[in-house]
């Protein structure tokens, strides 16, 4: 039997080399098509996110008349009537806590130790994209204790002392009804996802602790679960001045997910006018909003 038609046995170590090049081609060019539809699948579950606390919020209003109001303050207590937690402006605690009950959270809205209540995460209050259920400790303004975050924040408008003008207010402001939403529930904001600098997901940060230290529970206040019209909304990017804590935003290319007070979920670009963006922030004010110009 000549060399030639020996049976070969395996590859050269070009041929090997080869194949690795190709395989390597192969996977570079399938990572970012693997990376859109995994982006697709978080962006679809925060959608359906917001679709939840929508219905926490209509069935909150069914209920007690009127969307909840916004609690006040950073970390306050629980405001309880006896063993029974308060609605409505009684409560001191914000929304994220009052519309437990309504996201089948009962038994967490009526956990009788309050610090066990606010270091226990809602699976509904985080963007898949950003981050897994986090929680901080924190120490800072007075408060002390594990918090369980959100990724997630109502309007308030662009009133900074009181929220009157967006759907969450203070609790010292009258419950919004969906009958006094004179501009439209279809046109204005509930609830969106909040800007967070990356370097704050797994981490305080920021110059000061308003952002994160009433996690989930945190009433009322400028820098939380309330965020202003005032501002643009962003893409998450590195913190650059005390204006990113009180923005709408989130982790998403291009667009953030915004809950209207009708129930549905929208995109709104990220270079959506300031003007327009205050218009569907505000409930009242009568200017005529264009859904092409989100």
């Amino acid at each position: 039997m000549t060399v030639e038609s020996r049976r070969r046995l395996g590859f050269t170590l070009i041929e090997l080399l080869v194949v690795i090049a190709i395989i390597a081609i192969l996977i570079g060019l399938l990572l970012p098509a693997i990376q859109k539809v995994r982006e697709a699948a978080a962006r679809a579950k925060c959608t359906n996110n917001l679709k939840q606390i929508g219905i926490g919020f209509h069935n909150h209003h069914d209920s007690m008349a009127g969307f909840p109001l916004g609690g006040n303050g950073a970390d306050p207590l629980r405001t309880m009537i006896g063993s029974t937690p308060a609605t409505g402006k009684a409560q001191a605690l914000g929304w994220g806590y009052q519309i437990l009950p309504y996201l089948e959270q009962s038994n967490l809205w009526a956990e009788p130790v309050e610090a066990t209540m606010k270091a226990t995460t809602v699976k509904l209050y985080f963007c898949p994209t950003r981050r897994n259920n986090v929680v901080f400790n924190v120490n800072g303004g007075g408060t002390v204790g594990d918090r369980a975050q959100m990724d997630y924040a109502t309007s308030l408008g662009t009133d900074n002392t009181n929220g009157k003008d967006g759907l969450n207010p203070k609790n010292n402001q009258a419950q919004i009804k969906i009958e006094t939403i004179f501009d439209g529930s279809s046109n204005t904001l509930l609830v969106a996802e909040r800007f967070l600098a990356p370097s704050w997901y797994i981490a305080p940060g920021g110059p000061e602790n308003d952002v994160y230290r009433g996690g989930y529970t945190a009433g009322f206040n400028r820098s939380a679960l309330n965020r202003s019209g005032a501002q643009d909304p962003l893409q998450d990017r590195p913190y650059v001045g005390t204006g990113d804590l009180f923005r709408f935003g989130s982790a998403h290319s291009g667009s953030f997910n915004v809950l209207f007070a009708d129930g549905s979920v929208r995109r709104i670009r990220y270079g959506v006018s300031l003007g327009t963006f205050q218009d569907i922030c505000r409930h009242g004010d009568g200017n005529v909003v264009n859904i092409e110009d989100f």
